[in-house]
């Protein structure tokens, strides 16, 4: 198989919020890594942000939706750290969501956010870093 065709670190995880799942899966590549987390009750693509090798950010919305914030909150987290480049794609939607759903959701995200980073600390500690795993 092509060397360029590998993953060299992937990580899946969930939480369960309003009795839906809300999923993060991320692949870490030779060069970048590629974030999905999505979720409730229609999970989409609404929100995607792009962290150049600098850690420049561009955050892109699709109308309608406002997942921005959470991709933002991201994006933010990963520009201080090595991972870079990084695209973050960002889709959570529940039908008649109140304020305080909404603040749960936010509290979801941070959580999984939290559990990435800290899986990021161990795989860079890692002396099997190097080793690649096939798609």
């Amino acid at each position: 198989m092509n060397e360029y065709r590998k993953a060299v670190w992937r990580h899946t995880d969930s939480v369960t919020v309003l009795n839906q799942p809300i999923r993060m899966e991320v692949a870490l590549l030779h060069s970048g890594m590629n974030i999905l987390l999505f979720g409730g009750d229609a999970p989409h693509i609404g929100s995607v942000a792009v962290l150049s090798p600098t850690g420049e950010m561009n955050i892109h919305t699709f109308p309608g939706h406002r997942d921005d914030v959470i991709c933002r909150t991201w994006a933010e987290a990963l520009q201080a750290t090595e991972w870079k480049p990084a695209v973050i794609s960002v889709g959570i939607h529940y039908e008649k969501i109140d304020r305080q759903g909404i603040q749960t959701v936010l509290d979801a995200a941070d959580t999984l956010l939290s559990r990435l980073l800290e899986e990021l600390m161990v795989y860079g500690k890692s002396s099997q870093k190097k080793k690649t795993v096939g798609y």
